[in-house]
């Protein structure tokens, strides 16, 4: 299952950080940032994923995300 999330994340820098953090926090799940995309997209991979706890964790960086509707 692949979701995708819109945020307000802009730099590499940034989406490195977050990225690992992700990473670290939920090792179930496979993260990717696609900042050429205008929405400064997230895709996420995994078996079931949890919209909420991946939402309100990257919030905690003081970052805007949301599920990106296709």
């Amino acid at each position: 299952m692949i979701e995708v999330f819109r945020t307000d994340i802009t730099d590499l820098f940034t989406s490195v950080n977050i990225r690992e953090a992700l990473e670290f926090k939920f090792p179930e799940y496979q993260f990717n940032f696609d900042l050429d995309d205008c929405d400064n997209i997230l895709r996420v991979n995994g078996h079931s994923i949890n919209h909420l706890a991946i939402m309100e964790f990257i919030s905690s960086f003081g970052h805007t995300i949301s599920i990106l509707d296709e």
